[in-house]
């Protein structure tokens, strides 16, 4: 048997059921997807912590459908299912199954920036087998029924309105429902689930509504039990600021328009209270009602923090956990998001700008693989354009920093774990985005063009106006592309349709277009121009020594400065340079800064306990996109080099006393760690493997262990 699509007509969330008898108890298990998202009890009980499920992904290709920016239609679409084992949820006799269903993206209709990006009213399928059984016993179909549930209202981005007054709904037929296009496949990604919890502190009140500090910037929901008086609304609003008043500030989680917001109408009976089918992103709330057993709890997708870094630094330590805060806060549904509130989408520019970061820290393994064939399916397979959000649903960027995620991402997920298989699988992907590139070139051999209606945004939300050319940076991205892409047929042992000699031609059209011989300066040196070059190359083709000399002239740039002025794609490869060419000081001193508006330190001393959108606070108060430097903690002031002989030469910065710090790397788990007294540096590794360590410019091999060093300065 084979189960079939189901659903009914007008109804926001429907609970459908039916009931089924067992013999016996053997082992068995369920396929079963529910769009948007849902949640299966049996016999009562819920199956599984998982929440939001299944991921993200597009599941159809919405054609003609009025969008405010490109779509192509030649992309592909895949829809997943997710796999439990229910055996003990089952019994002899008689059981039931009901299945809860919620919008999510695929019955979203209300928030519409980015266009109309429907697909259509919930749905549900399943198959359940016995245990070797190829054929399943039970599947979804047209005896089952419906009736509606307590959740009247959810959206996504605006949150749920649930009803648990007794109301007598009589349980309808199921309607047969169209099959999305997406093939199935089974959702290996970790799902979501509440992490941890926080006791919030209530801080006021204003206008007979309680205010609540969760004491940090984060994703989820309050939960609660209402208290036992009958007929009474609870209503929850989150933010992530306060304003002068002690009021909720919403103008960086979406404005007026756009208010997180949960009510709960009470039957009086002392119900858990909690959303189902959405989250928030938040810090403040404010309660208006009455609860009790109040907690909040943290929810994103389950992925292991493995690395850690921590020195005698407040500020770098705080750029850490801000980062590591900021990224799992905006990892929701297998989808690595921009923020938590406003947008919620997988910008492919964002994901590439701090996926070498996240791999540094977290074991997000199978979380990148669902994502990079998000970014895949999107792709145009006539075009190679890959679109600037993924899964697809709207949003600027442009053909550089954006679409080279499908280049990028790949390419770091395998210096994280060594994994050939997955440059395998992209290969030609990689290829067809730098054919796309080449394609919006113009005469001068720069990248110029997205698509009509496109957006090209270069290197976003500098500090200043940004005045750094947008064809600059797009140039820049398809040349670091270019060289991935070949040592990517090296590694595989292909030939790569791309020459060393495609890169010298567009490095040369950069330097005649940019490069200005009286000033040493490419596009006048503006917002990280001088970086950008530095990065792919310019110098050393200009004269012998003049890669050194841009290094040095962009050191003194920033060590008098002390400030940063770059957008998020830039930011990174500045503090990386800085390190390559023997900066590693001045990259401490620009991590430490707190010059306001400019610096981590300076949004630190704001209070953030997450990074922001922009270095000044304005918009989103939690966006991953600036986490890119977190990157060189590990590969400039711990040292580790990921490759198959591992490498370690830390640095022993003057701005610090102390550093230390962890990461998994393909052979196993690298720790440093060094501390100075007075004269001397006490230095301890511990390596999985054979490994060349460097200390003050001393090479040693050392063995698989824990090993001590003291330097005299």
């Amino acid at each position: 048997m084979q189960g079939q699509w189901i659903g009914c007509q007008n109804c926001e969330a429907p609970l459908i059921a039916g009931e089924f008898s067992l013999e016996k108890i053997t082992k068995t298990k369920i396929n079963i997807c529910g769009l948007g998202f849902f949640e299966l009890y049996l016999n009562g009980k819920k199956v599984s912590d998982d929440l939001l499920v299944p991921v993200w992904s597009d599941y159809d290709l919405r054609k003609g459908q009025r969008l405010k920016y490109p779509i192509h239609d030649e992309r592909s679409c895949q829809t997943y299912y997710c796999c439990y084992d229910i055996t003990g949820y089952l019994q002899a006799g008689k059981n039931t199954i009901e299945v809860l269903l919620g919008n999510g993206w695929y019955n979203q209709y209300e928030r519409m920036a980015e266009g109309e990006m429907w697909y259509g009213r919930p749905k549900l399928w399943f198959e359940m087998f016995a245990d070797g059984a190829s054929e399943a016993f039970l599947v979804s179909g047209e005896w089952m029924k419906w009736k509606p549930s307590h959740i009247v209202y959810n959206n996504v981005y605006m949150g749920e309105v649930q009803d648990f007054c007794e109301k007598e709904y009589e349980m309808q037929p199921v309607e047969p429902a169209a099959a999305p296009e997406g093939a199935l496949r089974l959702q290996e990604c970790p799902a979501d689930r509440v992490i941890r919890t926080i006791k919030p502190v209530l801080i006021g009140t204003v206008d007979g509504r309680s205010i609540y500090d969760a004491g940090e910037n984060i994703t989820g929901w309050c939960h609660f039990v209402e208290k036992e008086e009958s007929q009474k609304t609870v209503t929850v609003r989150y933010a992530e600021e306060l304003d002068e008043d002690g009021k909720l500030d919403f103008s960086s989680t979406g404005g007026v328009k756009q208010i997180q917001k949960d009510i709960y109408i009470s039957a009086g009976n002392g119900q858990e209270c909690f959303p189902h089918f959405t989250w928030h992103g938040f810090r403040y709330f404010e309660i208006e009602g009455k609860v009790q057993e109040l907690v909040v709890d943290v929810v994103h997708t389950n992925v292991e923090a493995t690395g850690s870094f921590v020195c005698s630094d407040e500020t770098i330590n705080w750029l850490v956990e801000a980062y590591l805060r900021s990224r799992l806060g905006n990892m929701h549904c297998g989808v690595p998001m921009d923020c938590p509130h406003r947008e919620r989408l997988g910008y492919t520019g964002d994901g590439q700008a701090v996926c070498a970061s996240d791999f540094w820290m977290l074991d997000a393994d199978l979380f990148y693989r669902k994502w990079m064939d998000d970014i895949a399916a999107g792709q145009c397979k006539i075009s190679g354009h890959v679109q600037h959000t993924a899964p697809f649903y709207g949003g600027g960027g442009g053909p550089g920093g954006w679409g080279c995620a499908m280049v990028l991402v790949p390419w770091e997920h395998y210096r994280r774990y060594g994994d050939q298989e997955i440059l395998k699988k992209y290969y030609h992907n990689m290829c067809e985005y730098i054919r796309y590139m080449y394609s919006r070139c113009d005469e001068r051999s720069l990248v110029v063009r997205e698509e009509e209606r496109g957006w090209c945004l270069g290197d976003w939300c500098a500090p200043d106006p940004m005045v750094l050319p947008e064809p600059f940076v797009n140039t820049y991205y398809l040349i670091r592309c270019l060289a991935v892409v070949r040592s990517t047929a090296q590694i595989l042992g292909c030939e790569s349709p791309y020459s060393i000699q495609d890169e010298e031609d567009l490095k040369q059209a950069m330097i005649d277009q940019y490069y200005d011989a009286q000033t040493g300066h490419f596009a006048g040196g503006v917002q990280g121009a001088d970086v950008l070059a530095l990065d792919i190359g310019l110098a050393e083709k200009i004269a012998s020594g003049s890669e050194a000399k841009l290094a040095e002239r962009i050191a003194a740039y920033y060590c008098e400065s002390n400030a940063f002025d770059t957008g998020f794609l830039a930011t990174g490869v500045l503090i990386r340079q800085l390190f390559a060419h023997g900066y590693g000081e001045t990259a401490v001193s620009l991590l430490k800064s707190t010059v306001p508006d400019r610096s981590y330190g300076g949004m630190k001393q704001k209070g953030a306990t997450t990074l922001w959108e922009r270095w000044n606070g304005h918009e989103s108060h939690n966006h991953p996109m600036f986490g890119g430097p977190v990157q060189m903690l590990f590969e400039g002031l711990l040292g580790i080099e990921r490759s198959e002989t591992l490498r370690i030469e830390p640095l022993f910065t003057e701005q610090l006393d102390w550093a230390e710090g962890k990461a998994v790397c393909s052979q196993g788990t690298v720790s440093v760690k060094w501390s100075r007294e007075e004269a001397q540096i006490a230095v301890e590794v511990s390596v999985p493997c054979r490994a060349e360590l460097t200390l003050s410019q001393k090479k040693v091999t050392v063995e698989p262990g824990k090993h001590q060093f003291c330097l005299t300065l």
